[in-house]
């Protein structure tokens, strides 16, 4: 991938005339990003993105790219996330934290990540060894199969 064309420096108030400054911002962007400029310029439409903030611009394509969705969402990737064939338990667990991060579960985080560790396990002696700790079984005590 080609890197940007063109160098666009700072404002310097003192040596730059801000109408020409901000022309050369909007062909930086235009020369260096056509496909998401246009898509900016038809989610704007009937404005141009010349009349908008940069904060409101970055919004704009954030949620275009980007967008929220609602906790349910998250919840369902987290629960039904299985471990691989082809990934390590310590993957697998990192992947739960990621797919944690937007659930919302406050200081029941472990806990989750431990429920889930154990029914996402597809490995039946993993997950027997696990079981047989009993209730008292936190995620931190939990034999893990990498130790």
């Amino acid at each position: 991938m080609a890197g940007p064309v063109g160098r666009l420096g700072p404002f310097n108030p003192e040596h730059d005339d801000w109408t020409l400054y901000c022309e050369r911002v909007d062909f930086y962007y235009i020369g260096n990003g056509a496909d998401t400029y246009k898509t900016l310029r038809c989610l704007l439409v009937p404005e141009a993105p010349t009349y908008k903030s940069y904060e409101e611009l970055k919004k704009k394509l954030e949620d275009h790219f980007a967008p929220k969705r609602s906790q349910i969402y998250y919840l369902s990737e987290f629960y039904r996330c299985i471990r691989k064939p082809h990934m390590s338990v310590a993957e697998y667990m990192s992947r739960l934290r990621l797919l944690a991060k937007d659930c919302g579960f406050g200081g029941q985080l472990d806990v989750m990540l431990k429920d889930r560790l154990i029914c996402g396990i597809n490995d039946t002696a993993i997950r027997k060894r696990q079981l047989s700790e009993g209730d008292d079984l936190t995620l931190y005590s939990m034999p893990h199969p990498w130790s």
